[in-house]
């Protein structure tokens, strides 16, 4: 499928419209100072010094245990370059709306502008721009380019994605060349958390881990099977066979993309933007709830107006602000990676979902930010890995998630898929659909999700 896209809500955050006096309330009240996620300092990864025993493995795991997010500091991207991106996505921004508008995103072809987009069927307080990887990472490529949104079918059988639309270069003759520079930086980082350096042996921690032994490939086979502990392809993740996520997680496959937001400065005024009615004085409309849908996010926040949010796993009536360290990236891990790691990645017994987070809108101040959004192939099958016990969860193939999603989120379809669809018992009929979907959808096609309605709707099934 080249052209256009099945899936582009993965989105980091979304808005609450919440009164100024509302807002400091909630941040006063929900925003825990004895606890929050931590911050990881990555210079052991970047140095090379990693072993086995690394207390940044322990760390890891413990802040996906226990969070699902946490920030990342000496990650290696240059301050000047995270500088000139900010500055770059202002400006952007700035452009006059016919401008942007003719970079608006369509149903055949999700990267671009927009300012409608709809969570769980409420519409966001936002402007976004989505852009991403091109055959294979090939940059130059021209927004008109047929190859855009294509990856290589030499290695891959096709992409749901669309194709790149970036602002004229007479315009802003910066925001290309730094915003892919800025792409590539973020790929960097989060391709370090996702795969292993060299021969070391990174283990499982935990009350899941197998017996605990320094082994790595060259030696592994003199273990015994009963309690040979597998080689992680994840600094984040459970343990798995040697090159696991190669075919998922290579730089030609995956199908990971940079977005760009933008949340205007709202006093909560006009109720209809988020369909929220009566409008009353006073009065705080629930915030809406997100979880990632992809295997893991990198976030620069706005340090000039943060208000991520992340549910507090030992309160859940709580939630705590992340407050963004100096140069520190936040990251969190997505559905995919609670549907790998077996359920291992999420909160307390009574909490399975991926983590929970929301923004919350400043009545004077404009909002930025820019999470990269590192996904698998959308062929991948993600289920969880056979070395982590009993599986929680059936298969769920990546690109039918998307699809699914990107039709709740464009073109509102109705319900939100979730990967509680796809939990064992669940008899959801997203199961029997994705095989549907799977035998009648053509990957060397474009991508139409008002052609492919009667695939993505549960009244067709």
């Amino acid at each position: 499928m080249s052209h256009a896209c099945a899936a582009r809500h993965s989105c980091s955050s979304v808005v609450a419209v919440i009164s100024h006096r509302g807002r400091a309330a909630l941040l006063r009240r929900f925003s825990s100072a004895a606890r929050a996620p931590p911050v990881i300092d990555l210079s052991p990864l970047r140095d090379g010094g990693l072993s086995s025993s690394s207390p940044l493995v322990r760390e890891v795991a413990d802040a996906c245990e226990q969070w699902g997010f946490f920030q990342v500091v000496n990650h290696g991207v240059d301050e000047d370059l995270c500088a000139r991106a900010e500055e770059q996505q202002r400006a952007f921004f700035a452009l006059p709306m016919e401008v942007k508008e003719c970079m608006r995103r369509s149903a055949d072809n999700s990267r671009g502008w927009y300012n409608d987009e709809l969570t769980k069927q409420r519409r966001d307080w936002k402007e976004g721009l989505d852009f991403g990887s091109t055959p294979p990472m090939d940059w130059s490529l021209a927004d008109a380019d047929a190859r855009n949104g294509t990856l290589d079918s030499s290695s891959f059988p096709g992409t749901l994605d669309g194709y790149n639309r970036f602002p004229p270069a007479d315009l802003l003759p910066s925001f290309r060349p730094t915003m892919l520079e800025y792409y590539d930086a973020l790929a960097g980082v989060a391709t370090g958390l996702a795969r292993p350096r060299g021969d070391l042996g990174i283990y499982i921690t935990g009350r899941h881990a197998p017996k605990r032994e320094a082994v790595n490939r060259r030696d592994s086979s003199r273990l015994g099977s009963a309690c040979q502990p597998r080689r992680i392809e994840l600094l984040l993740g459970p343990c798995m066979p040697a090159d696991f996520f190669e075919p998922y997680l290579r730089r030609t496959q995956h199908t990971s993309y940079l977005r760009l937001n933008y949340y205007a400065p709202y006093t909560g005024e006009d109720p209809t933007q988020l369909c929220i009615s009566p409008h009353k004085a006073g009065w705080m409309p629930p915030p809406t709830l997100l979880r990632d849908a992809g295997f893991l996010t990198v976030l620069r926040q706005d340090v000039g107006c943060h208000s991520l949010q992340v549910r507090d796993r030992q309160a859940p009536d709580g939630w705590v602000t992340v407050r963004p360290e100096p140069a520190a990236f936040t990251i969190n891990t997505g559905d995919m990676a609670q549907i790998y790691s077996n359920n291992r990645y999420h909160a307390p017994e009574h909490l399975r979902d991926a983590p929970e987070h929301r923004v919350l809108t400043s009545p004077s101040t404009p909002r930025y930010s820019a999470p990269f959004f590192y996904n698998p192939a959308y062929t991948a099958a993600v289920q969880p890995l056979p070395s982590l016990g009993a599986p929680h969860f059936d298969r769920c193939v990546w690109g039918y998630f998307r699809a699914m999603r990107f039709a709740g989120d464009f073109a509102d379809y109705g319900e939100e898929i979730q990967i509680s669809d796809f939990a064992k018992g669940s008899d959801s009929w997203h199961v029997s659909n994705q095989s549907r979907f799977m035998a009648e959808v053509d990957f060397d096609a474009s991508f139409d999700v008002e052609a492919m309605r009667p695939l993505l709707t549960r009244s067709s099934a």
